[in-house]
């Protein structure tokens, strides 16, 4: 249980870029938003562009959902991606794309001065990191762009998110009762949790389809500084009831492979 935290610890710090499932011809953005497709000065443009950014349709799917297992694979070309203001600051460098799984592409990208935008840097030949087409970079809103492909109709959009901290938000943080006990329980979203026998921190599992993953929607609680492994819970959310589950656990093979089946009602939890 150990060394499946710690790779889920190091995949969620990298999550970085591989093809996945699903259709990515779906065009995700209409907007008449101010700025929409208007030119930004250079500084400007590295203000909105820089940061993390994850699919909008994948993080739309979830909070309709409030649950990740079930959810179709991204139909964006990206799960997301990043860019680093320090190195875009002079105008040129690269769109770093991740996916769920593993490392992915660099996108050489700079600021077109004609055009006024962060567009793909077609001098920059590298055919281990070429995008489906060109694509420049077009801010909606504080927290949303768009990739629009120049050779498709494909525009998708991305929200910038902290995908741990977003995940937390949309499905747990908040205050909560507890049916059995009557007592207040709070989840922040930036991990800390209050109110649960103990437990003093908590992480959603946000691939789980992954090698070692729990194969159904789950999360861990720990008891800090002693717990290193944390406890996986089940847990499915309906209205204003969340609902967590024990995860009954038998090991295949010695800190390798484990089964996990769904076990009993471990807590009932009333958003208030």
């Amino acid at each position: 249980m150990k060394k499946f935290y710690l790779l889920l610890l190091i995949v969620l710090s990298l999550i970085n870029c591989d093809k996945k499932k699903g259709d990515t011809n779906v065009t995700t953005s209409k907007t008449n938003e101010p700025g929409h497709d208007k030119g930004l000065t250079l500084k400007e443009s590295v203000a909105r562009a820089e940061g993390t950014w994850i699919s909008e349709p994948y993080l739309a799917a979830i909070e309709k959902n409030k649950a990740i297992y079930n959810n179709p694979a991204y139909p964006t070309t990206l799960f997301g991606f990043s860019i680093v203001k320090d190195s875009i600051a002079d105008g040129e460098d690269y769109l770093y794309g991740f996916s769920t799984h593993d490392a992915g592409y660099m996108w050489p990208v700079q600021y077109d001065s004609a055009k006024k935008r962060i567009s793909y840097n077609i001098k920059v030949e590298d055919s281990d990191n070429m995008p489906p087409s060109p694509f420049y970079l077009n801010p909606l809103t504080a927290t949303t762009l768009e990739i629009v492909f120049t050779k498709s109709t494909k525009r998708e959009v991305y929200r910038k998110a902290d995908l741990e901290y977003e995940l937390n938000r949309i499905l747990f943080e908040g205050t909560y009762i507890d049916k059995a006990t009557n007592k207040t329980v709070t989840f922040t979203k930036d991990g800390k949790v209050t109110g649960l026998e103990g437990k003093t921190m908590y992480q959603v599992q946000y691939d789980p389809e992954g090698e070692y993953a729990v194969p159904f929607d789950a999360v861990f609680l720990f008891t800090l500084p002693d717990d290193e492994a944390g406890t996986p819970y089940h847990y499915t959310i309906s209205g204003n009831t969340l609902t967590l589950y024990n995860v009954n656990e038998k090991e295949i093979e010695k800190y390798v492979t484990y089964n996990y089946a769904k076990g009993t009602k471990a807590y009932t939890l009333t958003k208030t």
